[in-house]
């Protein structure tokens, strides 16, 4: 459209006449669209949310049954065969959870990160000859505090999903 038409345009619509509503059209309105809905509907709202309430419950609640939070204790503070048992019981754990169908990248951000620092240690421990056995103790808490970590990150990210 060009400035000339759309000024001849502004010029017509100025002027058309001015119109009054009428006195009654509110009523009319109101009238023509009949009544406030009230009855049946709402109540059938109700029933189709109690509906999906319920069975959102009836799934949900044996995925979550089969998910058991890991225990939460810290790692032993000294002890060798304190740690590898707790090391041992936090691999199992690790094994049993659900493999992740999808995951946030931060999610599996972290868990890169933690399991290449595992990898790391489990490194540093091989060379167990070379490696001073106050060292080695440090190494193996460190490997428990990260697999202790990362069993936490992987059992939040699956009951995520299952949620």
């Amino acid at each position: 459209m060009n400035d000339e038409s759309g000024d001849a345009l502004v010029r017509r619509l100025r002027a058309l006449p001015e119109l009054d509503p009428p006195a009654d059209g509110y009523a009319r309105l109101r009238a023509r669209l009949g009544a406030p809905r009230t009855g049946v509907r709402p109540a059938i709202g109700w029933a189709v949310v109690a509906a999906t309430t319920a069975l959102t419950a009836v799934v949900l609640l044996p995925a979550l049954e089969r998910l058991t939070p890991p225990p939460a204790t810290a790692p032993a503070a000294a002890g060798g065969p304190d740690l590898a048992a707790r090391s041992a019981e936090l691999e199992r754990l690790l094994a049993a959870l659900p493999p992740a169908r999808t995951a946030r990248a931060s999610t599996a951000l972290t868990a890169a990160l933690l399991e290449d620092r595992i990898a790391l240690v489990d490194e540093r421990l091989s060379a167990a000859p070379a490696v001073e056995p106050a060292d080695q103790h440090a190494l193996l808490r460190e490997r428990v505090v990260l697999l202790d970590s990362l069993v936490r990150v992987r059992y939040a990210d699956s009951v995520g999903q299952a949620l």
